[in-house]
């Protein structure tokens, strides 16, 4: 994926699984493959933003109490608690996928504050 792909991925998956797994909605995301390709640089950007701002509203809004609520996904069962620990470990991985796109291109990575 190109630098722009990967920020699209991110941010679909973003949609899909907060919709779909945290605030069991459906996903609100519906661009087809061909208008994505079509996107720009300010219109990846936006797309991203709004993608963590969906999925961090549906985790904030999420109630405790429906964290050991199981859903069939890819063979196997995962509670919510497994799902927020997979949006969070599929951002890390693009993100250092992300780094070495931008290393590789001269660019120093923005710095980034874990815990």
């Amino acid at each position: 994926m190109s630098f722009g792909e990967q920020l699209i991925h991110i941010s679909q998956n973003l949609y899909w699984l907060s919709s779909t797994y945290i605030a069991e909605t459906s996903n609100p995301f519906h661009s087809t493959k061909e208008q994505l390709s079509k996107l720009g640089k300010d219109s990846i950007i936006s797309l991203v933003k709004n993608a963590y701002d969906y999925a961090i509203n549906s985790i904030t809004k999420m109630d405790i109490k429906t964290l050991p609520k199981e859903f069939k996904f890819d063979g196997e069962n995962l509670n919510k608690y497994q799902f927020l620990n997979l949006i969070e470990d599929h951002q890390t991985h693009h993100r250092g996928q992300l780094i070495v796109y931008l290393r590789l291109n001269g660019i120093k990575p923005p710095s980034y504050i874990g815990w």
